[in-house]
């Protein structure tokens, strides 16, 4: 009698499933999966591997301009994964600069002007200076971007990582079974 109770036990997986404990089945540690998130600003991929470890141990590659979604990745990943070393990787690349700005500093300019003037009057040079020579120097002209939204950012980067957890979980089934 308890044998039988014990068999139709529903064991509780992840937040999002219930699954008779008779239906798990053994997956594999090692994985990989792609996820991509594309509209008309950004692309955005995000590729996971897996291998066996004896926790979760994860090591997030993120560029700088997400790195404050760092930590909400993270629990993303453990709402997916229960251990295993998991190395994920993000690629995020604007399409179009919305927002962006070129900035011209004048009075940087005229500085570099006055510096330039003085070497070709030290060396006796004849050439004239040209405003290209100029816009050349580091922050004379500079592009400024306006700030992307937090949330748009995130929905962009769960909706990859998602799609990522999901194609590298069905891999660990598929390997589990072989």
């Amino acid at each position: 009698m308890l044998l039988e109770a014990v068999q139709y036990v529903i064991i509780k997986v992840s937040s999002n499933f219930i699954l008779d404990w008779r239906l798990v089945m053994a997956k594999s540690m090692t994985g990989f999966g792609i996820g991509e998130f594309k509209d008309q600003y950004y692309n955005l991929s995000v590729e996971c591997k897996t291998i066996n470890h004896k926790y979760l141990d994860i090591n997030p590659r993120i560029p700088r301009k997400l790195s404050f979604l760092e930590d909400k990745l993270r629990f993303l990943i453990k709402d997916h994964l229960g251990r295993g070393r998991v190395d994920i990787f993000v690629k995020f690349e604007t399409i179009t600069s919305v927002g962006s700005q070129l900035v011209y500093d004048a009075e940087l300019a005229k500085q570099y002007y006055h510096i330039l003037k003085n070497i070709k009057s030290d060396f006796g040079l004849e050439e004239p200076i040209s405003p290209v020579d100029i816009a050349k120097f580091p922050d004379v002209v500079k592009i400024t971007e306006a700030e992307d939204d937090e949330e748009i950012l995130w929905n962009m980067l769960s909706d990859a990582a998602n799609k990522a957890l999901e194609n590298l979980c069905n891999m660990r089934i598929m390997r589990g079974r072989s």
